[in-house]
């Protein structure tokens, strides 16, 4: 006999109006739902888990692109699972961790709100290009990782100083080995040593001119 395995399914772009029981009502039909989880901050996605892969599968084929309410949404197979909890919104689902999938074509995001959350980040990523990776760091920070060069360049392009949540962003290349963060000390450190040097300058000439006064005195 055939072992079922518990999978967990991604609802997007989600009404954010949507409750547990609008979930129920639409997926139901495909199987036994073991736990809801609606994201309520910030909100617009939820996670469905079945009891059965092949319910998810089911679910994933034919719902992905319908409407629930007002809004079309997504509807594909969460690579994340079960563990602790946190966050929860309607269900024990936890709130769930970036794909691990890395790649070194990496765009950093500043100024995000505290309440920015990886899965709705990745949403608003995907605007522009289909990120390999996204989570966000805490301190308003979040890293998105591309599979290609271009794909991370047209996401900076596209989305820097745009509004994210109601607040303006900066999103900018990183490499992700420190190099960059190394050469903006360096830079600062620069202007540092500049910025003494001209005052050191200032100082021996106002001293030059002050000891010429004294000697025609």
């Amino acid at each position: 006999k055939r072992r079922r395995k518990m999978t967990t399914v991604y609802v997007g772009n989600l009404d954010t109006n949507a409750n547990a029981k609008d979930l129920h009502h639409e997926f139901d039909r495909y199987g036994r739902i073991a736990d809801v989880w609606i994201a309520r901050n910030p909100p617009g996605f939820a996670f469905i888990e079945f009891s059965d892969d092949r319910d998810a599968k089911d679910a994933v084929r034919d719902m992905d692109g319908r409407y629930i309410l007002d809004k079309k949404v997504r509807v594909e197979i969460s690579r994340r699972g079960r563990g602790g909890s946190g966050g929860r919104a309607g269900g024990g689902i936890p709130a769930p961790r970036a794909s691990k999938v890395r790649t070194e074509h990496r765009v950093k995001i500043l100024g995000l709100p505290g309440s920015a959350h990886w899965h709705s980040l990745k949403e608003f990523l995907r605007e522009v290009a289909e990120p390999a990776f996204v989570d966000t760091l805490g301190r308003g920070e979040g890293i998105a990782e591309f599979m290609t060069a271009t794909e991370a360049d047209l996401v900076v392009s596209k989305l820097h100083d745009t509004k994210y949540d109601g607040v303006y962003i900066t999103v900018k290349r990183d490499n992700g080995n420190g190099r960059d963060r190394e050469r903006d000390r360096s830079r600062s450190r620069d202007r540092d040593r500049d910025h003494r040097s001209k005052e050191r300058s200032s100082r021996s000439g106002r001293d030059r001119s002050r000891s010429g006064d004294y000697a025609d005195a």
